[in-house]
């Protein structure tokens, strides 16, 4: 119960490791809030274990709806689990702009979005 009470937020915790992460953090106590875009998924997840919030880690309203949720429901964030991310077709040679694109978006800019966001 080393996180007993802290508030939690994990991204793309509907699934793989973020879903290792939202079980484990709650095992050791913590609060936690499963964000994801997959809403089927994430509720399930949360089900028996967190507070689902609809989230798309590249969309800066998003995080500000996120964040607006954690404090309204918890009083504040303690930890950011930033863990969503997506891959496309592994070959270079073959991804459309618009796949590349969506990959940078969640990848890189959802974290430095996540990290601004939950800073404060």
């Amino acid at each position: 119960m080393r996180l007993a009470g802290k508030v939690t937020t994990v991204t793309g915790g509907a699934s793989g490791i973020g879903e290792a992460m939202v079980r484990r953090l709650r095992a050791e106590g913590a609060e936690v809030v499963l964000a994801d875009v997959d809403e089927a998924l994430g509720a399930a997840v949360a089900a028996d274990c967190a507070t689902f919030v609809r989230h798309d880690v590249a969309d800066e309203s998003s995080w500000q709806h996120l964040m607006g949720d954690v404090v309204q429901r918890h009083g504040g964030l303690e930890v950011l689990m930033n863990d969503a991310g997506i891959i496309s077709d592994p070959s270079i040679e073959r991804p459309a702009l618009t796949s590349w694109n969506r990959v940078l978006a969640v990848n890189v800019t959802g974290r430095m979005l996540g990290c601004r966001s939950a800073a404060p």
